[in-house]
């Protein structure tokens, strides 16, 4: 079962450990992160680690800032990524532009 595992309202999307390294190692490599990258790294990382040691945690929950960041990180290193992750990559990628393209919910 991968170890990482991104929650949508209506699929979940998972990647296994090493796509979830690489995650975190383009995050982390961003020359102008943000605290929201920066948080985002760490969740993701922690959640890799944390199946190696106990049963998988929660998936992630991204809010919209974050999916709009994880989505820009995968569109900027598609061409970099490893063959055996190139798939659950991808269907990240693809959950993640279909959530960003809906309207967001009202704040109130």
């Amino acid at each position: 079962m991968p170890p990482v595992s991104f929650f949508f309202p209506d699929r979940t999307r998972s990647v296994s450990e090493a796509g979830a390294a690489f995650l975190v190692a383009q995050l982390q490599s961003r020359p102008v992160a943000s605290e929201a990258v920066a948080n985002l790294a760490d969740r993701i990382e922690i959640e890799a680690r944390r199946s190696r040691f106990a049963a998988p945690g929660q998936d992630l929950e991204l809010n919209r800032e974050e999916q709009q960041e994880l989505l820009d990180t995968l569109k900027a290193t598609a061409s970099s990524w490893q063959e055996e992750d190139r798939d659950a990559l991808h269907e990240l990628q693809l959950a993640l532009a279909f959530q960003t393209s809906r309207p967001e919910q009202g704040d109130t």
